[in-house]
């Protein structure tokens, strides 16, 4: 049994994707019986990849760029393809020392969604 042929049994997740591409074969499911299904390993993040991508946590410093640290966190939550309780959950944790009391003392109208607090951060720190 090959490499890659363990790693799908090992972990196996079900998906059922327009297409897959697996050695260099492309199979349509549609062209497929209906009760077959796909096994594919896990996909596992790459922490090197990720850690170039995410930025430090923001300490609300006038020495640190503002602008640059939410332009590399909205890359980050694009490349995660997060949704918006998820961004504002990550962009929450980012915040530290000063950042974070000041987040604490935001009203919860302007902490309720992302847009909102994207919006009381570009105020306050841009």
């Amino acid at each position: 049994m090959r490499s890659s042929q363990k790693e799908i049994l090992h972990e196996p997740q079900l998906i059922e994707p327009d297409n897959v591409v697996l050695d260099d074969n492309v199979f349509f499911p549609q062209e497929v019986e209906p009760d077959l299904q796909l096994l594919v390993p896990p996909i596992r993040p790459n922490m090197a990849e990720e850690r170039i991508l995410l930025s430090d946590p923001f300490l609300g410093s006038s020495k640190e760029d503002a602008a640059e640290f939410w332009r590399r966190l909205e890359t980050y939550l694009e490349y995660k393809r997060s949704d918006d309780s998820d961004k504002l959950r990550l962009t929450t944790a980012m915040f530290v020392c000063t950042a974070r009391y000041w987040y604490e003392g935001l009203s919860e109208e302007r902490k309720d969604t992302f847009l909102h607090f994207k919006a009381a951060f570009a105020e306050k720190f841009i």
